[in-house]
């Protein structure tokens, strides 16, 4: 039965189930080593905005392991590094706040991952699968952050490596999944719709009738002004494909998940 089940769950074959539609799997990752995932975070200086990242060593917190480092890599819209961070021997919880003069004074919306490093050797009893679901708050002039976690798993690499792979959340090669907001939008000044593709090839999805692409790795906002209507609906190939919404009204906003 352990073997079937391994044969079953084997990449081409989780290709092939979602391929037909049979039992598919929205996430795959490795069973046999130890790894760090990351989400896709989003951040954001435009428009008077700055963004709270806060963070905590989970290796050092939950393992008792010492020595450990932490890397934050930061992208543009257009999946272009523009910023590495690396944070040796991290306090137990951390914080960063990107204002408009953080990456020298670039502004825009764009995506980072965290992830976990262990400097020396260190054994684990059991297989670990670190992911840091961190809280990022997002302020408007100076008000109150609204604080949602990650978006859903994008990279992930050994915790003694330096070599990121993507990939994790699948495709359907036939069906569209239909994915359905629940919120009534029809009371919103403004709504933003942020999408980033967590996989390495380009990704066609609809909103609402309207159709967009995504290249591998990127971002994308899409503004709806004055929509009255109370529902949206994407349809993707990816199986599990939602954005980060940013609502409006007068001078009240919010961030949450879809």
């Amino acid at each position: 039965m352990k073997l079937l089940k391994r044969i079953f769950n084997q990449k081409i074959v989780v290709q092939l189930r979602n391929l037909i539609g049979f039992r598919s799997l929205k996430f795959f990752l490795p069973e046999n080593k130890n790894i760090s995932i990351s989400d896709t975070f989003i951040w954001r200086n435009d428009n008077d905005f700055k963004t709270i990242i806060r963070f905590s060593d989970i290796l050092k917190n939950f393992y008792r392991v010492s020595n450990t480092k932490i890397e934050i890599l930061f992208y543009d819209n257009n999946n272009n590094k523009i910023k590495e961070l690396i944070i040796e021997r991290p306090e137990p919880t951390n914080e960063i706040i990107i204002n408009q003069s953080y990456f020298n004074g670039f502004t825009g919306v764009g995506i980072f991952y965290i992830f976990h490093n262990i400097q020396n050797e260190f054994e684990f009893k059991e297989r670990v699968a670190i992911s840091n679901r961190c809280y990022v708050g997002y302020s408007k002039k100076g008000q109150n952050p609204s604080f949602v976690h990650g978006n859903y798993l994008a990279k992930f690499k050994d915790l003694d490596s330096d070599h990121y792979k993507n990939n994790i959340i699948q495709k359907s090669f036939i069906k569209k999944k239909k994915y359905q907001i629940q919120c009534d939008f029809s009371d919103f000044n403004d709504v933003e719709l942020i999408f980033t593709n967590p996989i390495s090839s380009k990704i066609n999805f609809i909103v609402n009738k309207t159709r967009y692409n995504l290249e591998g790795g990127c971002l994308k906002v899409i503004s709806l002004t004055n929509y009255k209507k109370p529902i949206i609906t994407i349809l993707s190939n990816l199986l599990f494909f939602r954005p980060i919404i940013f609502t409006y009204k007068d001078k009240f906003y919010d961030v949450y998940h879809s």
